[in-house]
């Protein structure tokens, strides 16, 4: 394990980590299986450290004309964090950089995809204009859409006179009451 964080801080510093302390394919867990707090709070600063030193990587992989490995970098960043769009520019760059501009616009409309999908939100300008898309104008931000949850959305508002109540049924899917029959 000590040799793993050796070589992710000199990989996220830029420095060239010893061959031998290179950890076989960079996925090393920290006891897997373990759901104790402490455990599940290192887990966590260890894959943020994994992705840090991933995207410092791709970057110096990217700077020195390396496509292929930045590529492998960023996927692999990606891999950790399927959310984070610095770790989306740098695969997309390494994708542009050795020619490949199909696979880029591929790999930004998934990434855009998931993002509309998850959070509602569009890619950065940066990253639209990366692959020669033309961006989308900023939504307003929006909550997780109501199917997912069961919610039926409220009704319009209407000319408001007196007290307002709020609305809002839970629908039931596949006809199935979520919480039982609600009898007492």
């Amino acid at each position: 394990m000590h040799a793993l964080r050796r070589w992710l801080v000199d990989a996220a510093e830029g420095r060239q980590a010893e061959r031998g302390a290179e950890p076989a394919d960079g996925r090393a867990e920290l006891l897997p299986g373990w759901y104790d707090d402490w455990v599940i709070f290192e887990q966590e600063r260890l894959n943020q450290q994994r992705l840090l030193s991933l995207e410092a990587i791709a970057k110096t992989k990217l700077e020195v004309g390396d496509f292929g490995h930045a590529e492998q970098a960023a996927t692999a960043a990606l891999g950790i964090e399927p959310l984070r769009e610095t770790a989306c520019v740098l695969l997309v760059r390494a994708l542009l950089g050795a020619g490949n501009r199909a696979l880029a616009l591929q790999t930004f409309e998934r990434f855009r995809a998931l993002l509309s999908e998850e959070l509602a939100i569009e890619p950065s300008v940066e990253l639209a204009e990366l692959v020669g898309v033309r961006p989308v104008a900023a939504k307003a931000f929006a909550s997780p859409p109501s199917r997912t949850l069961g919610i039926a959305p409220l009704p319009a508002a209407g000319p408001r006179r007196g007290r307002v109540e709020a609305r809002a049924t839970v629908q039931p899917r596949s006809g199935v009451a979520p919480w039982g029959t609600g009898r007492g």
